[in-house]
């Protein structure tokens, strides 16, 4: 993901759009438009992306119980954050899931 990307998002509508707009342009993927068998992989990659992503931001924090530290890197948290709600936006946009009707 581009983390450079200074676009100024300010509602959860926007974010879908802008990710639209991300896999238009720079993927050449329209997520709305997929054979079945398209949004299957599509689904697939983005859904163990997610999962890795949220593993990522895991390695950032001290979670283990059986460990002494309990910190938290919090920008190298919130990156891997940003990386995951991307995907995790891909996934809405593909079944055609709005913003709205997530909330």
């Amino acid at each position: 993901m581009n983390r450079s990307r200074s676009s100024s998002v300010h509602s959860l509508d926007e974010a879908f759009v802008q990710q639209y707009i991300l896999q238009r342009t720079s993927f050449n993927t329209n997520p709305s438009d997929m054979t079945e068998e398209e949004r299957a992989e599509w689904i697939r990659w983005n859904v163990l992306a997610l999962t890795d992503e949220l593993h990522e931001a895991l390695g950032e924090v001290g979670w283990k119980p059986w460990a002494s530290s309990r910190h938290l890197n919090r920008e190298a948290y919130k990156g891997e954050l940003v990386d995951a709600f991307h995907f995790f936006i891909n996934l809405c946009l593909v079944a055609r899931i709005s913003a709205k009707e997530l909330l």
